[in-house]
């Protein structure tokens, strides 16, 4: 929530959060760039690269834009470590 509001988006009413159809992908893959740009007209991409460039955390090992702005989210060693 902090990375899309830090980049000037709301938070939109409907959005996809899943895990990726390949491991390799990461653990988590969010629609919401996508729902953001179907709200207010802008590009999916662009939205998604201001949103990947805040995404920064102990907890997050790596952040990348797939297809039309899906974002796919690795989360690092430190946040199993910390939550399980």
């Amino acid at each position: 929530e902090k990375a899309i509001e830090s980049a000037g988006y709301k938070i939109p009413g409907k959005f996809d959060l899943t895990t990726p159809p390949n491991d390799e992908l990461g653990d988590f893959a969010t629609s919401i760039a996508l729902s953001i740009a179907a709200n207010s007209g802008g590009n999916s991409k662009d939205i998604a690269d201001k949103i990947v460039a805040l995404l920064k955390s102990d907890e997050i090992e790596s952040a990348k834009i797939a297809g039309p702005g899906f974002i796919n989210i690795k989360l690092s060693n430190s946040f199993f470590h910390k939550y399980l």
